[in-house]
């Protein structure tokens, strides 16, 4: 509420809307504030969270995917010269980011990296190209996210490998 009374202070082209939450996240929401208003003990929230935790962070992991490939078309735009609209919705995105990130979440792209076995990420399939002499991948279809350093969600990636000569 103190939010929205803030955004009074400013001029109306400069105000931002509050945010809109899926309805899943809302109940999370709700759930979390009724927690934080009741009187129970530490140990009973900690129970009740605990049971939550799994499926709130699988819930952000998603938001993270979202974000990332939201970065990856924000990178692209910016190839261009961007307009002014395009640098208040990069604003946006980085402070959005950035808060991802400060609460935890680690989020790995995997383009572009060697590939020796044992990565957190599944193959989707393997593709000859030329000029490449070791493993590598060439594209990241979601990245690996780790929360408070352990991995949540494994990426999903396309590798480049050698083409092999024809044996005569």
């Amino acid at each position: 509420m103190l939010a929205a009374l803030r955004q009074l202070m400013f001029p109306k082209e400069f105000r931002i809307d509050p945010p809109v939450w899926p309805s899943k996240m809302q109940v999370i929401l709700e759930e979390i504030k009724g927690l934080l208003e009741s009187e129970t003990t530490a140990v009973d929230y900690n129970k009740r969270i605990e049971k939550n935790d799994n499926e709130i962070i699988h819930f952000f992991s998603d938001i993270g995917t979202g974000l990332w490939r939201i970065s990856r078309q924000l990178m692209l735009a910016e190839a261009k010269e961007p307009p002014e609209h395009l640098r208040r919705i990069n604003r946006s995105f980085e402070s959005t980011w950035d808060a991802f990130i400060q609460a935890g979440f680690e989020i790995k792209d995997h383009t572009g990296d060697i590939v020796i076995g044992g990565e957190a990420m599944h193959i989707i399939s393997f593709q000859p190209m030329p000029g490449i002499i070791k493993d590598q991948v060439i594209e990241t279809l979601r990245p690996t996210i780790f929360y408070k350093g352990k991995m949540v969600q494994a990426g999903e990636v396309i590798v480049g490998m050698p083409e092999q000569e024809e044996v005569v």
